[in-house]
């Protein structure tokens, strides 16, 4: 899990999924939504500012690495401690999107699933390739056409007409 990469001692899986659920919903409308995720999030919101902590993170994590530049005098042990909870709500945000975006898509492509289910050496394609088909944005390295990397879809039968629409696959 991201938190462990960050060097959280704890797991907290309760307390994050509350956190990056407010973080998450902290980029739409205000709404009841919203105000929900905030009302949450604000009983956890202690346990994070303590978990990034420099003394409460693991010695071998990312957050260890940006508190020794503390001790390099390059920033501040607040700027510190803001980096590390940023690093982690980037972390969790995202996993979480990336896993929800995955998980739709093998619900709405049965034979894209099987693929999987037959072959799990594929999960990393897969888990790339859902991005691509569920994000509203398109990340570009560069100018030219954006392409996905490697092929545009699992290997396997194509889905059959008719099926979703929300695949982007990229021509020749």
């Amino acid at each position: 899990m991201f938190s462990a990469a960050v060097g959280l001692a704890e797991p907290g899986g309760g307390q994050l999924l509350a956190y990056g659920n407010m973080a998450f919903n902290a980029f739409g409308p205000r709404n009841e939504l919203t105000n929900e995720s905030l009302r949450q999030a604000a009983e956890v919101g202690a346990w994070i500012a303590g978990q990034c902590a420099r003394e409460a993170l693991t010695a071998d994590g990312l957050g260890a690495r940006i508190y020794a530049s503390v001790d390099d005098g390059m920033i501040s042990a607040a700027e510190a401690a803001l980096l590390v909870r940023s690093l982690l709500t980037a972390g969790v945000d995202t996993t979480v999107i990336g896993l929800g975006c995955a998980l739709d898509c093998l619900a709405r492509e049965a034979s894209q699933w099987q693929l999987l289910r037959d072959d799990p050496g594929l999960a990393g394609a897969a888990f790339e390739l859902s991005g691509f088909a569920s994000l509203p944005l398109t990340l570009r390295p560069g100018p030219g056409p954006a392409r996905p990397p490697g092929p545009a879809t699992m290997p396997g039968p194509a889905p059959e007409a008719g099926g979703s629409g929300r695949s982007r696959r990229t021509p020749g």
